[in-house]
């Protein structure tokens, strides 16, 4: 059986990285992305953007790294499973083909050209 694993990132409520964020999204059409506080693994609350997947969390963080934003990816294990740091060494490869279509696909795969 596969692990489900839900992906996040925290903009560190930054004003321009939340407006990149809700527009590469279509936030008035999708509310469920919306950044909520979260209890995290650590016991803290954050205000944390619920992503779709993968692709979308790596796309994300690429996007607003390169406009010069801070951000940190975090990810859950299940449904009820508290957000932590996402860590690459923990997940292993994530570059399949399904992985590079969903990049080609995403919403955020535009970001990084609009508001550069």
């Amino acid at each position: 059986m596969e692990k489900e694993y839900h992906w996040h990132i925290d903009v560190f409520n930054n004003p321009m990285a939340n407006k990149m964020i809700a527009d590469a999204f279509g936030l008035a059409q999708n509310p469920d992305h919306a950044g909520e506080a979260v209890l995290c693994k650590d016991g803290k609350k954050r205000n944390l953007w619920n992503l779709a997947n993968y692709a979308e969390a790596m796309q994300s963080q690429r996007a607003l790294i390169a406009s010069r934003l801070k951000c940190q990816v975090y990810v859950s294990l299940g449904i009820k499973g508290k957000p932590h740091p996402w860590n690459p060494a923990k997940l292993g490869s994530r570059s399949s083909r399904a992985s590079k279509i969903e990049q080609q696909n995403s919403p955020v795969a535009q970001l990084s050209s609009v508001h550069a």
